[in-house]
This record gives structure tokens, sequence and C-alpha cells, in this order.
């Protein structure tokens, strides 16, 4: 893989993004918390503010020239997300361990706000995979860094989406039907599985978008759909895995 871009992009990260990254990863936090423990009944209040100021903040980030990063990231996927609906579907239809959206779905089985949930999703976590990139080539060159990096970023990705099931379920943003792999009627070990493949194949593809010669819209669209269709399989192996014979 050419990682020129990829470096190019991680070298650019400081202690400025870093921190505004952080600003967006307590934000989505903070609603989780309050949907979910401090003012029960509201979830969809916190989801909705929550992914509005956290889009709001991107978009503001986009337009310094030390912030780009996050508008590469947020467009690619934004993409991702709205082909994510396919996946929320096959989701949705399990009988063992499905997910449950209250009130049902607009976009096929998921909520409206459910694309920019993913855009942002993968947002803050293809940063923080991005700038461990950065951290680990200085010292390890080559597929080394790479594959270190891979394996990190899918780690984080996986555990982040552990506690953050927990919070979401309680916050009311959707719930379970019962299955072999739902802890505590809250975590849907399928869905941290997928995350962990998910993220893990996200840096080489990332790569590729950054390195596309087209437009950017064209390689938002090629690499977000890429990208939601590894989702899909994901998803797809992680539920096998972990709910066959339910």
């Amino acid at each position: 893989m050419n990682d020129q871009k990829l470096k190019e992009v991680s070298g650019a990260l400081d202690l400025q993004t870093d921190l505004w990254w952080l600003v967006m990863m307590f934000t989505g936090l903070l609603s989780a918390v309050l949907g979910g423990l401090a003012f029960e009944e509201s979830g969809a209040f916190w989801v909705w503010l929550s992914v509005l100021l956290r889009t709001a903040v991107v978009m503001g980030l986009q337009q310094q020239p030390w912030g780009s990063v996050f508008g590469k990231l947020f467009w690619f996927g934004l993409v991702a997300g709205v082909f994510e609906v396919f996946a929320d579907s096959l989701l949705a239809g399990w009988q063992a361990g499905g997910r449950i959206y209250p009130g049902g779905g607009v976009l096929l089985a998921s909520p409206l706000y459910m694309p920019l949930f993913w855009a942002l999703a993968i947002t803050e976590f293809g940063y923080a995979i991005v700038r461990i990139y950065g951290l680990v080539s200085k010292h390890l060159a080559g597929e080394m860094g790479l594959g270190v990096s891979m394996f990190l970023g899918g780690g984080i990705a996986s555990v982040s989406t552990a506690a953050g099931e927990f919070l979401a379920v309680r916050a009311g943003w959707w719930s379970y039907q019962p299955g072999k792999s739902i802890i505590g009627d809250s975590c849907a070990l399928y869905v941290v599985l997928a995350q962990l493949f998910n993220f893990f194949l996200f840096l080489p593809l990332f790569g590729r978008y950054l390195s596309c010669p087209g437009t950017r819209v064209y390689a938002a669209l090629r690499y977000g759909i890429i990208f939601s269709g590894i989702l899909f399989v994901s998803l797809w192996f992680a539920h096998f895995i972990s709910e066959r014979g339910s």
C-alpha cells in the first residue's frame, strides 16, 4: 500500500486536533450518560442533540487549515453511514439478538439519525486510528507499523463499542432481543466483534481513499460504500459465530 498520503495526514495531527477530538468524544459520551442515567425516557432528545452538535463541530473544524482531517474522515464516514442502513436492516431482522429501535425504523429499519451517528463514530474512531498510526510509524516502519496500528485500532473500537452499547441501551436508543451473545441484556457481543473486524480494516482502506486520484466526491463514494460493505459482512460473520445454534 502507498502510505505517503496517510503519513502526510497523520503527521499534521497535533495537540490542537487531539483536543477537538476529545471534545467530540466527550460530547457523545455525555449525551449517552445523561440519556441513560440522569434523564431517563428522554434518550431521543440527547442522541439528536449529540449528533447535531458534533456534526456542527466537524463542519467548523474542516474549514480550518489544520482541521481538514476531520472533513476527510466525516465525508468518508457519511457515505458509509448512509449505506449502513442495509447492515442495520440485517441487524434488526435477526430473531436471536436482533436490535430493536423504539418506534421502528424510518430508513429501512434505522432511525433517521443513524447515518450521522455512524459518520461521527467513523470520524472519531478513524481519527484515533490515524493518530496511532502517525505515532507508531515513527518507531515501526512499513508493514509492521501498519499492522500494529490496525490491531490497536480494532481493539480501541471494540472496547469503546462495548461501553457505548451499555449506555445506549440504558438511554433507550435501542435494545436487543434475547440471544446467546447478549451480555447482561445490554451489550451484543456480535456488535463488538463486528467493530473489531471492521475497524481493523479501516486504516488501509482510508489510506486508499486519501490516495485516490479521482475527485473527493468520487473517493468518498467509492471507499465509503466499500467500508459499509465491510461492516455488513463483519456483522453477518460476527452474528453467525456468536449466535450459531440460537
